[in-house]
Order: structure tokens, then sequence, then C-alpha cells
């Protein structure tokens, strides 16, 4: 039988916290009508994945400092490789980041409140 993998690998894979085999989310991040549905129990382990009514609601402020990060990082990367870059041009990556990352934000905003 072989071990599970490390914590953060299965919480980078979106797996249960317990036994980290089982998926957490029932389709991909980029199936934007299932987006945010997972199992409500691990299919492997049975573990129940909301502990509490309205667990996830906190995955909101995860989810707030992902892209705070991310623009944050962005910033001074444009600031770095463009030197006073036009407003516009900021605008459109902010808003291009936001929307290309957000499937990827409110998997891992769940998970890192799960684990």
């Amino acid at each position: 039988m072989e071990h599970p993998p490390s914590a953060l690998v299965a919480a980078f894979q979106g797996r249960c916290p317990r036994c980290r085999r089982g998926a957490f989310f029932t389709h991909g991040p980029y199936q934007l009508r299932h987006m945010g549905e997972h199992h409500a129990d691990c299919p492997h382990c049975g573990l129940h994945f909301e502990p509490e009514p309205g667990f996830f609601w906190g995955a909101m402020y995860v989810n707030y400092a992902f892209i705070v990060g991310l623009f944050l990082v962005t910033f001074l990367s444009m600031e770095l490789l463009i030197h006073r870059p036009a407003l516009w041009l900021e605008m459109g990556v902010y808003l291009g980041l936001v929307v290309l990352l957000m499937p990827v934000f409110v998997r891992a905003s769940r998970i890192v409140l799960l684990y």
C-alpha cells in the first residue's frame, strides 16, 4: 500500500486533509458553472468537509488576502519592469489577472481554510 502524499502536496491537489486521497472538489477550476462545488464528505474516508454551517464564509477573507498579494506582486513587478506604467495598463493587467486566477483563488482559499 502506498503512502499518502504530504499535507502540502495534498492541499495543492485539493485532497482531503485527513486521508489526503479523496478529492475535495467535484469539478475542475475552469468549469465555471461548478467552480466552487465540493463533495459534502470525502469519497475515500468519509470526513465531513463542512464542520459547521457557514464554515467557508471565512474563505472570502483568505481569497481577499490572495488578491491583495497578487496586486502587490503585480504592482512591484510592473514598477521594476516598466517604470511608471500607464494607469490603463495597470488596470488592464489587474483585471485580467483577477479574471484568470479567480477560479484558482476560490478553490485555494477553501482548501487553505479546510486545512
